[in-house]
């Protein structure tokens, strides 16, 4: 949902609306819905949209052979390809998790933290179990913008690693955290930390 692609919802001209048709391959996805602090379904500080019930993001299935029955509940705890997660991060927090892998190949890296001037502060890195070299680390150039804050910082990317015994790190520093943010929190803040899968074929 980006303003270019909306159009206005009745009452305040901030309200925004998009109704529109996508198509998506058989997978696994997550929906987000990001607010601010400030005119929502509860609380307006505007004129409301005309439809201010639908206020939010609903999802119907558009093809006329569309079953119900098709879609399930995605679990992240059942979710097979997921290697390590370390989310939920909090202030002075620092964790680990073992990997294994059976061959050389990718993997799937997905990092939230923050950073900033260069610097990361809250970050990640993984490291030979054996030798403790660091094979991969959340470097303030390898992150983009992660939404909220401009000190949100994401890597979203595949590295390739040789098979082998690897350990994860995570460490945050005394502020802004997903338990106590102190600006605002990325778009993702739920995964705040480090999740890493397989690569799918």
């Amino acid at each position: 949902m980006d303003y270019h692609n909306t159009e206005h919802a009745g009452g305040s001209s901030k309200n925004r609306l998009v109704d529109d048709v996508v198509f998506l391959e058989k997978g696994d996805y997550i929906l987000y819905y990001v607010t601010d602090g400030s005119h929502s379904f509860r609380r307006w500080n505007a004129a409301p949209p005309l439809n201010r019930d639908r206020w939010g993001i609903t999802v119907m299935g558009a093809d006329r052979d569309f079953n119900p029955k098709d879609v399930i509940e995605y679990s992240p705890e059942e979710d097979q390809s997921i290697l390590v997660k370390l989310v939920g991060i909090g202030d002075w927090e620092s964790t680990n998790a073992d990997l294994t892998l059976q061959r050389d190949g990718e993997i799937h890296i997905y990092a939230l933290g923050e950073g900033r001037s260069g610097r990361m502060f809250d970050y990640a890195w993984i490291e030979e179990a054996n030798t403790g070299k660091v094979v991969w680390e959340m470097t303030y150039r390898k992150t983009k913008h992660a939404g909220g804050a401009r000190k949100n910082r994401e890597f979203n990317d595949t590295i390739y690693l040789p098979a082998g015994d690897y350990t994860v790190y995570y460490e945050s520093d005394d502020s802004h955290s997903y338990k106590d943010w102190n600006a605002a929190p990325p778009y993702d803040p739920v995964n705040y930390g480090i999740t890493i899968d397989k690569v799918k074929d």
